[in-house]
């Protein structure tokens, strides 16, 4: 099968590499803005705007009331080890906890 047959087979080659992008985020720590350990990324999907839903496993030492949020985030520029709230762990435990 030829590289256009694949592609067409498979979809559009951009949509395919961003969906790898979101896949790679997966896994990814996530911190609040003074540097505290929020949880681990455990799925993503599209939003619309450029953003993405973040789904993520909390830390069990914050003690928070859910075991994961989905939050919405701006779609990082690469694939990070590590993603930053734009909210310190405070903050982020009252918006949780409602």
């Amino acid at each position: 099968m030829g590289v256009a047959t694949a592609n067409k087979a498979l979809g559009n080659p951009t949509r395919i590499a961003k969906i790898a992008r979101l896949d790679a985020l997966v896994g990814a720590t996530v911190m609040s803005s003074d540097r505290k350990m929020i949880g681990m990324v455990e799925d993503v999907a599209e939003a619309p705007n450029n953003k993405i839903d973040v789904t993520i496993r909390l830390n069990a030492a914050l003690r928070a009331p859910v075991p994961t949020v989905t939050v919405q985030m701006k779609m990082p520029d690469k694939n990070p080890k590590s993603m930053r709230l734009d909210f310190n762990a405070e903050r982020f435990l009252k918006i949780v906890s409602g």
